[in-house]
């Protein structure tokens, strides 16, 4: 891609800046592209970043530092200090952790909630209306139910899991 191909797909963008300068300058042909030329490297430095940051920074699709960066956003530092936690083991942790900590708390919206979070695994929760909460899965999780669901203080989690499925 030629120079003035690139200067022509960057200008519109670059238009409110260039409209910044007086109308002394501005009516400067050279000073004006000089200007548009520097501001055309901002640009194309903004595009990649904006196309690479996504990316890289995705939930889904971040490994290693990046998934690692997302879950010091989040709080969530990854759990296993002494075993190591691989990036898909520490993928799924964080989505459970993330929206069993935005859930609203109504029984209604659980359901859908326990399938995001825990996708191809039976997962349930019940309140047994004595201070404790029951929360079966069925599947193998690389951490403990305790560590990702919410519950009021004073609220024990009994956990039951079916490894087999």
């Amino acid at each position: 891609m030629d120079e003035n191909t690139i200067l022509s797909d960057v200008l519109p963008y670059l238009r409110p800046y260039l409209n910044l300068f007086s109308p002394v300058h501005r009516e400067k042909p050279r000073f004006m592209a000089l200007c548009a030329a520097v501001l055309s490297q901002a640009a194309g430095l903004l595009r990649l970043f904006a196309e690479l940051l996504p990316a890289a920074f995705d939930p889904e699709q971040a490994a290693g530092a990046q998934l690692d960066a997302l879950g010091m956003l989040a709080g969530v530092p990854r759990p296993g200090a002494s075993v190591p936690v691989s990036d898909a083991d520490y993928r799924q942790y964080l989505r459970a952790w993330i929206l069993l900590h935005h859930w609203d708390g109504a029984n209604g919206t659980l359901p859908g909630l326990l399938e995001t979070a825990f996708p191809g695994m039976d997962a349930r929760l019940l309140d047994n209306g004595d201070g404790t909460v029951s929360a079966s899965l069925s599947g193998s999780l690389p951490f403990s139910l305790q560590e990702v669901f919410p519950r009021p203080a004073g609220i024990r989690l009994l956990e039951s899991r079916n490894p087999g499925g």
